[in-house]
């Protein structure tokens, strides 16, 4: 009984600062009864975060049906998953663990539970939770009752083994962008084509041979094509990173016009806490100087970007600067889910910012806080206010 009343005292303790309780985890084994809502955000153990729905997708599309019913569709996972945390409940211990199965029920109900720390989640009614009596014990959610101990992890340290470079580029390939590569990526590429003219209706861009021809003439190409060609070159994604001059947004079309040109970030740490700045107190791709030393500091990234600042003072209202740059706001749009138009309520951080380095990551938040946090002398504590309520979640 040694190891069970062991379990039982911390737990006991973990109870009684519930404001350090802030983690749901969702542990079980294949038709136990573990299943969420779609939107439901769960998280990997590199920081990143994905919906249940967007878990399903993403690793349906290679895993092996073992399962298709009017009720429910599992699919079995072959390849090496990014590992989530889970509970082993011989030792009570969080671990790391290779995702198994996904599986997707079709209807039924959803159950929503409220802790009282201010947690929410929303799971089938089967759904078993562990909860403290005592001792461990597993409740269905229909089962819960208020005043029951719901277990959950007070700290999961995250790794972050993520290739900034490399998921940059992939994040922000679903937009119209064109890069403008330095001469000798692009001279690669075009050797690649004369030798392999069967590349050309491979390209992601469908370009016409007009459209190629000039492209490269102009060391331009879409981003898509351009990363299609470094893997047919052997050109790793952070070679062709180091080697784009200029980024800029592009609508296709007979009267396309490229916006703005901008580089990419070369200091991560500053450009996450430019995106920190953003949350706090922009508006789409302007900046509300409040105050004059933080306008300052987004100035000078600007800079960094390769984007010229536009400075306006008013009379009536808070001054302003503008980047005036569509291509940021697509950057900014794959990789921080940045809202367009009206943001306060929705901002959130994205997966790209949870599973980055903890310095970048830091940077964001530094950011944020610099805008719309403050020291309360009273309670010698540093506070944020937001109207956002998955943003306080988040940080």
């Amino acid at each position: 009984m040694g190891r069970k009343e062991d379990m039982a005292k911390a737990a006991q303790l973990l109870m009684a600062k519930q404001e350090d309780v802030r983690n749901i985890g969702i542990v079980a084994h294949i038709d136990h009864g573990k299943c969420v809502s779609p939107e439901t955000r769960l998280l990997f153990a590199d920081g990143s975060i994905g919906t249940a729905q967007n878990i399903f997708d993403t690793y349906s599309k290679n895993g092996k049906l073992v399962k298709e019913s009017a009720s429910e569709t599992v699919y079995e996972l072959q390849n090496e998953t990014t590992p989530i945390f889970s509970l082993n409940k011989q030792t009570g211990k969080i671990e790391q663990k290779q995702i198994s199965h996904v599986w997707k029920l079709k209807g039924g109900k959803t159950l929503k539970v409220k802790l009282r720390n201010g947690a929410t989640v929303e799971t089938t009614s089967k759904h078993k939770y562990l909860v403290f009596d005592g001792d461990f014990i597993e409740k269905q959610a229909k089962d819960l009752q208020k005043g029951d101990f719901i277990i959950n992890a007070r700290e999961l340290t995250t790794y972050s083994n993520i290739n900034l470079k490399a998921e940059l580029l992939n994040k922000i390939s679903s937009k119209p962008l064109y890069v403008k590569l330095y001469s000798p990526i692009t001279q690669t590429f075009k050797e690649l084509i004369q030798a392999n003219p069967k590349l050309k209706a491979l390209l992601p861009s469908k370009a016409k041979d007009s459209a190629l021809t000039a492209n490269i003439r102009n060391n331009r190409f879409p981003i898509v094509d351009a990363l299609f060609l470094a893997q047919q070159s052997g050109i790793n994604a952070n070679t062709l990173y180091d080697n784009i001059e200029w980024i800029f947004y592009r609508v296709n079309g007979k009267y396309s016009k490229n916006a703005k040109p901008m580089h990419l970030p070369q200091n991560f740490e500053n450009f996450f806490y430019f995106v920190g700045l953003l949350l706090g107190d922009g508006h789409e791709d302007k900046l509300i100087v409040g105050k004059p030393l933080l306008g300052t500091r987004f100035a000078e990234i600007c800079q960094e970007l390769g984007i010229n600042p536009v400075f306006r003072n008013y009379s009536y209202r808070t001054p302003e600067i503008s980047a005036g740059s569509k291509t940021l706001m697509a950057i900014l749009e794959s990789l921080f889910d940045y809202p367009l138009g009206k943001k306060s309520h929705k901002i959130r951080l994205s997966s790209f910012a949870l599973s980055a380095p903890n310095s970048c990551l830091a940077s964001l938040t530094r950011g944020y806080f610099d805008c719309d946090g403050t020291v309360e002398k009273a309670r010698g504590a540093v506070s944020v206010s937001s109207t956002s309520v998955q943003m306080l979640k988040d940080t």
